[in-house]
């Protein structure tokens, strides 16, 4: 493989979101939600006696992981690959969001919202 082959092929797999593919994903993702009062379809946080853990921005990545393994797909969902990067388990999820340009507020109300620990805000 060309070194052009492989940088092209790189800058293609780690590329950050454009403002405007993150303002389209946000978008979705709040008009998903329709109603508000209710988690996703088919999730639900824990047992009813169990609170769940809320997400929170000082959670580390590898923290959230352990806890919610189906967090990985939200996180990639965001365009955050954190779940293959080694020093990103001891990382935030305040600081990924920074790494990757992106609001850490929304990504935590997001990942709340995506493993059924809150509804979503009907604002």
């Amino acid at each position: 493989m060309s070194d052009a082959t492989f940088q092209d092929t790189k800058e293609s797999i780690v590329r950050k979101p454009t403002p405007e593919e993150r303002a389209k994903f946000f978008g979705a993702f709040h008009a998903e939600s329709g109603s508000a009062g209710s988690a996703p379809a088919g999730q639900s946080a824990a047992a009813e006696d169990e609170v769940p853990t809320l997400v929170s921005r000082q959670m580390l990545i590898g923290e959230l992981l352990a806890l919610y393994p189906d967090s990985a797909y939200a996180l990639m969902q965001c365009g955050m690959g954190c779940i293959s990067c080694g020093a990103a388990q001891l990382e935030s999820i305040e600081e990924a969001s920074m790494v990757h340009g992106l609001d850490p507020d929304e990504i935590v109300d997001f990942l709340n919202y995506k493993l059924g620990l809150i509804p979503l805000d009907a604002d």
